[in-house]
């Protein structure tokens, strides 16, 4: 099976979408994602870079014409413009009306998913079918960040940056779903977290399901439908979410506080019209249990947030 982070397409489909996203944490209140990603609508194909960032809490969408795109096969990397992206670095360098910005950032020490026949990336035996509506996949758990970003007029030296890579692929984002993710929490451990609940069209009906793992140095807690694993979805005010996740052995109990979210276009048949919003800025209580008993608990900050969903 194709590695995931590499280009999963075929540039001469009628309609497809690709984005890769990568997160940086600078800081606790300083976090950067970049998604470089292509668009084919009846033909007729896109490509840009989406920014969003928490320095000036602003987000950004770029233009590249695809002449100015260039996608590794044999090794991974995306090339639009000036800007290089691979699993080892980030290279910036855009200059326009809206924003002025530069970085050199390095990436090691990777985390990345345990993988069996069943389970071949996050999507589980699904990774096998083809024509799904949104595939997932998930390049790097956690890995350490070092660097520099120049952004409009601030400048900053990153030494103990952490990051994550991931990406979807297909036709559309689903209609509906809620995704988080965050692997920086107070106790500094090597921690990551995961979740997604989407609206999936599935042969001429559809089903709500879910994604999740909680990796915790070198043991991964996994949550999915393809596990037969449960899940609650609670509005317990505007801004606090709490989703519980069981599977045979373990309970996973997540307390999701909203804050401070952005504009960004999400893909869909007709090309990037979806609007939805993001946050960086949001956190969670998170309690890992064997039974009753607390085994892990934890408090993560600088936690990525969208809500396309009616709760």
């Amino acid at each position: 099976m194709k590695k995931q982070e590499f280009f999963m397409g075929d540039l001469n489909s009628k309609n497809y979408f690709e984005g890769w996203y990568f997160k940086q944490v600078l800081s606790k209140d300083k976090s950067i994602a970049f998604i470089p990603g292509i668009s084919i609508v009846n033909g007729e194909k896109e490509a840009f870079i989406q920014i969003i960032e928490t320095i000036s809490n602003k987000t950004y969408y770029i233009r590249y014409s695809f002449e100015e795109v260039e996608l590794g096969k044999s090794s991974f990397y995306i090339k639009m413009g000036k800007n290089y992206f691979s699993k080892d670095k980030v290279s910036l360098d855009i200059e326009n009306e809206m924003i002025s910005l530069k970085c050199e950032f390095s990436f090691k020490n990777f985390i990345v998913l345990k993988k069996t026949l069943y389970r071949p990336n996050i999507m589980g035996p699904f990774a096998y079918l083809k024509n799904m509506q949104c595939n997932h996949g998930i390049i790097s758990l956690y890995h350490k960040v070092s660097g520099f970003l120049k952004i409009n007029d601030n400048f900053l030296r990153i030494r103990h940056g952490i990051g994550y890579i991931e990406k979807d692929y297909g036709k559309s984002f689903p209609k509906e779903y809620i995704w988080l993710q965050s692997n920086t929490s107070m106790k500094n451990k090597k921690a990551s977290i995961m979740f997604s609940y989407a609206h999936i069209p599935f042969l001429f009906k559809h089903f709500n399901g879910f994604l999740c793992v909680f990796s915790l140095e070198n043991v991964q807690y996994y949550f999915t439908t393809y596990y037969l694993s449960k899940v609650v979805i609670n509005k317990l005010t505007d801004d606090k979410r709490e989703i519980i996740l069981k599977n045979r052995k373990y309970t996973l109990k997540i307390i999701v506080h909203k804050k401070d979210d952005n504009q960004l276009l999400a893909p869909t048949t007709y090309g990037m019209k979806k609007n939805m919003r993001e946050s960086l800025l949001s956190d969670a209580y998170v309690v890992l249990l064997e039974k009753d008993k607390i085994i892990y608990e934890d408090f993560f900050f600088s936690l990525g947030y969208e809500e396309v969903y009616d709760i």
